[in-house]
């Protein structure tokens, strides 16, 4: 039965305590969560009208809600013989998964490109997209449908992650001063809805055209190169 849940439980438990302002659930994710009660119940069972509740393994469960929603009701129940008890039910507020960070490389899109080394920004290969540490959710996973990037007038685009040779071509032969913009990437989120980010960096070029980017041997990237 989608929505319910149901495992032995052998842990003791004198209480429970719930913080309203953290029962948040993510759409389109399989929420990790852990339940404990009392040592009582042969087995308890978690469910949802609006929701679909996996296990995980013994007294951790994932729950992910159904389309549509907004918010959700978990309910835990006792079974103890042939006697069912309600033991207690939580609200849940459904939000949209927080906004991933895109990387070029190792370089997050949210710097300021015209303080990378330029050799080091011509070495990157391809895009990412992931959460940083501000952000407490595992195994989410993204996927790059789409980059654009503009090299002066000249657009270049490619339908998956990785930098196009004719985009490393023409960033080699453009004169310094030219204007990089790179403009957005589509992403495919867990929930399977495509979406346009902005990354919205302009970098000018530094050095002459046609120079040969050696692969830096320090590895800095944040340090400005010599302009040709």
């Amino acid at each position: 039965m989608q929505g319910v849940l149901s495992f032995s439980q052998n842990n003791a438990i004198k209480g429970l305590i719930s913080n309203p302002d953290t029962r948040i659930l993510y759409r389109g994710y399989d929420n990790p969560l852990e339940i404990y009660t009392c040592e009582v119940c042969d087995s308890v069972y978690v469910s949802s009208a609006d929701a679909e509740v996996t296990m995980r393994n013994k007294g951790q469960f994932y729950v992910r809600p159904k389309a549509g929603k907004r918010n959700l009701t978990l309910s835990i129940k006792c079974i103890l013989g042939s006697d069912t008890t309600s033991l207690w039910s939580e609200r849940y507020i459904i939000k949209a998964l927080p906004k991933p960070k895109i990387y070029l490389g190792g370089i997050a899109m949210n710097k300021d490109f015209n303080h990378v080394k330029e050799t080091n920004l011509f070495h990157q290969n391809r895009f990412s997209v992931r959460y940083d540490e501000s952000v407490h959710l595992t195994g989410v996973k993204f996927r790059i449908l789409e980059w654009s990037i503009n090299i002066g007038k000249t657009t270049f685009t490619n339908t998956d992650a990785k930098l196009t040779d004719d985009f490393k071509a023409a960033f080699k032969k453009a004169k310094k001063g030219t204007r990089v913009y790179f403009d957005n990437v589509t992403i495919i989120a867990p929930d399977g809805i495509a979406r346009k980010v902005k990354m919205d960096q302009t970098y000018i070029k530094k050095v002459k055209r046609n120079t040969d980017y050696e692969p830096d041997p320090d590895g800095n990237r944040w340090r400005n190169p010599v302009s040709g």
